[in-house]
């Protein structure tokens, strides 16, 4: 494996070159790699690794405002959702209020039927009382007057 991963790193650090033109010729020094320092590139290459992950949450930081967006939107219809009902639940109340209300004011209402009914009925009762009476006393104001008058008619 570490064969591989040797090979890949060479593969990455190669850059293609323009081949186009006249060729020349280059010598390069041969250069003596310790173990040391191949321990080093892989430690490099593994501190290199993290980088990509640094790129990766910038991609998140895009999308980060693009949540965002999507989250005012959502809390704006939240917000819009939760004043209808706060305003439904308003006018349940208004509505029950209104509803007591009536309710109290039948009740009065009919208390107050209730008195005047027993209010008139004695008044009547108190009414045709006395004229009953006064009736009576007139008849017998009549009646004795009659009766004498028949009386007196007679002698």
């Amino acid at each position: 494996m570490p064969e591989a991963q040797k090979e890949q790193v060479q593969d990455d650090k190669l850059v293609p070159i323009d081949t186009s033109g006249e060729s020349v010729d280059v010598e390069l020094k041969e250069s003596k790699v310790t173990p040391v320092e191949e321990e080093q590139e892989v430690v490099e290459e593994q501190q290199a690794a993290p980088e990509p992950e640094k790129t990766e949450e910038e991609k998140p930081s895009t999308d980060k405002g693009e949540h965002n967006e999507y989250s005012e939107k959502v809390n704006k219809r939240i917000a819009k959702l939760v004043g209808k009902l706060r305003e439904a639940e308003r006018r349940e109340d208004a509505a029950v209020k209104y509803a007591e209300g009536l309710k109290n004011k039948q009740t009065d209402l009919e208390t107050q039927l209730q008195s005047l009914n027993q209010n008139y009925a004695s008044t009547m009762e108190t009414a045709s009382t006395s004229q009953v009476e006064e009736a009576k006393r007139a008849e017998r104001r009549d009646g004795s007057t009659c009766c004498r008058t028949t009386s007196t008619a007679t002698t």
